[in-house]
């Protein structure tokens, strides 16, 4: 089937970069583009009303955290108005030997409701990153079931996706005087390595093909040297990016 896109304008790529083609149609037949330009004088089977917006390829999200996207949405009206409203700055690092606690990036695999939490976020994250036209991300760090629950929502409404668990070899954790303090466990990184990898192997080119894996050690100053070579050989053998 062929669709006819009118748009009011519509990005395409001539002469060795991107153009604005002000009322510009394009021109798409079953999943190929075949078409974009100022006019199209061959035959449709349908035609979209898009004149007055932007029609264009989609974005590409380079950086994606899923579950910052629903709680950050909340923050960011009240951040610091210094750095445009963004919360980075303001999460808090829990107390050794504590957990911070009412997130569902945080709750445990035995928490009643920690997959419903997962599910809730993915299901955010992919609509909202369609909602402002991205079609291919890559998703950094989160834990291996936020990966899994983002993988169905990648398969059922459609986006590409380079999807990786996260692992490091400790974590930033407050001391008794409240100073930052990392705690080491090079065994439980290696273990996420292993789980990660495991999970690239088995989605890596999956639903038909929009699923690829990816390397993600969480933060450089929390992951052993040891930890970050296994990465580089690991990237190499799969021909994933890390």
């Amino acid at each position: 089937m062929r669709t006819l896109i009118r748009g009011g304008w519509v990005v395409g790529f001539g002469g060795g970069g991107h153009a604005l083609v002000p009322d510009g149609v394009v021109v798409y037949e079953d999943d190929r583009v075949v078409h974009v330009g100022r006019r199209f004088d061959g035959r449709a089977d349908a035609e979209i009303d898009a004149r007055g917006m932007l029609v264009g390829p989609g974005f590409i999200d380079t950086h994606v955290h899923s579950g910052h996207r629903a709680s950050h949405r909340l923050i960011t009206d009240t951040g610091r108005r210094e750095f445009f409203g963004q919360p980075f700055l303001e999460i808090s690092v829990p107390r050794e030997g504590t957990r911070v606690g009412g997130d569902p990036r945080y709750a445990r695999p035995t928490d009643a409701d920690a997959d419903a939490g997962n599910g809730l976020l993915a299901t955010f994250t992919v609509a909202e990153m369609l909602r402002n036209g991205i079609t291919t991300f890559m998703e950094f760090g989160s834990q291996l079931r936020v990966q899994e629950a983002l993988l169905g929502e990648v398969e059922r409404l459609g986006l590409r996706a380079y999807l990786g668990a996260g692992y490091d070899s400790g974590r930033w954790v407050g001391d008794a005087q409240g100073r930052l303090k990392r705690v080491i466990d090079e065994a439980a990184g290696c273990r996420e390595l292993d789980g990660a990898l495991a999970f690239i192997r088995r989605v890596d080119g999956t639903v038909n093909g929009r699923v690829r894996g990816l390397l993600a050690p969480r933060e450089v100053e929390t992951c052993s040297l040891d930890l970050l070579r296994a990465t580089r050989a690991a990237a190499n053998e799969l021909g994933c990016p890390s």
